[in-house]
C-alpha cells in the first residue's frame, strides 16, 4: 500500500477499547510517547532483519484522525476481520490518532506498511501489511511480522492461543474466550500454512490467535495493490 493510494476518506464514529500493555514498556517505564517509542523499537528490531523502517508520519488533528485513521480501520473491517471488528465496535475511547511508515525489504525496495491507530497517548490497533504474494519468497513477511509480535507483544510464542471462531451474530468479547494450544511451532509454519491454503478465492486467514493479553491474526489477501499480507494485534 505505498503512498496515500491506501487511504481512503471514511468519515465514521468509531471507538476502540481500553488500551492493554505493549511487550515494549514490560521492562521499562512508561514512555512520554508510546508512539514514537514502539515505532522506534519497530525500527530498531527490523534493521536486525535487514528490513529498514521509515520515521513515522503521525495524524492527530481532527480532520486527519477523520480521513485516514478511521479509513485504517474500515480496510480491515470490509475484509469481514472479525479481531478488528470486534475492538471497533466494543466501546470505549474514540480514536484520535494514527501513525504511519514505510517499510523497505532486503533488496531496498518499498514492501509495506505499519500503522498504529488508538487513543491520543498509546495505539490500540496495529497493522503491519506487506506486499507479497503466496508463491513469492515469505522471508520479508516472516521477518516483519515475527518482529512485530516480538516487539509490540511478547517472544514468547510457546505460549500462544488459537480461539475458536467467534459467533458472528452475537459477536461474543474475543478477549474473553479461551483457547486452544496454536499447533504451528514457530510464526513461519503459519505464515506457509497460510500461503499454501490461499485459493482462487484470493483470501486465506489464520485463526484469532491470544498472546500475552493480546489478540491478533495473520491475512493474505487481494486488493487495490496486489497481494498483500496483513498482520493485525489489538
Amino acid at each position: 500500500m505505498k503512498g496515500n493510494a491506501r487511504l481512503v476518506v471514511v468519515v465514521a464514529a468509531v471507538v476502540v477499547g481500553a488500551a492493554v500493555s505493549w511487550g515494549l514498556m514490560s521492562d521499562t517505564e512508561s514512555p512520554a510517547d508510546v508512539y514514537a517509542d514502539a515505532n522506534q523499537h519497530l525500527q530498531e528490531s527490523l534493521a536486525e532483519e535487514q528490513i529498514s523502517m521509515s520515521e513515522m508520519i503521525n495524524f492527530d488533528s481532527s480532520e486527519l484522525v477523520a480521513e485516514l485513521c478511521h479509513s485504517l480501520i474500515e480496510e480491515a473491517s470490509s475484509t469481514g476481520d472479525d479481531l478488528v471488528l470486534n475492538r471497533a465496535h466494543a466501546g470505549g475511547e474514540p480514536v484520535e490518532r494514527c501513525t504511519s511508515t514505510e517499510i523497505f525489504g532486503r533488496s531496498g525496495e518499498f514492501i509495506g506498511n505499519i500503522h498504529m491507530i488508538g487513543s491520543q497517548t498509546e495505539p490500540t490497533i496495529v497493522v503491519g501489511a506487506v506486499q507479497a504474494g503466496p508463491d513469492d519468497s515469505p522471508d520479508d513477511v516472516v521477518a516483519t511480522f515475527h518482529t512485530m509480535v516480538s516487539v509490540l507483544v511478547c517472544d514468547c510464542w510457546e505460549e500462544a492461543m488459537i480461539l475458536p471462531a467467534p459467533e458472528t451474530q452475537e459477536r461474543k468479547s474475543l478477549e474473553g474466550m479461551d483457547g486452544v494450544r496454536i499447533g504451528y511451532d514457530s510464526l513461519e509454519s503459519m505464515i506457509l500454512d497460510i500461503g499454501a491454503k490461499y485459493t482462487d478465492a484470493r483470501f486465506a486467514a489464520s485463526g484469532v490467535i491470544k498472546l500475552e493479553g493480546h489478540l491478533f491474526q495473520i491475512i493474505l489477501l487481494s486488493n487495490a495493490s496486489g497481494t498483500e499480507w496483513q498482520l493485525r494485534i489489538i
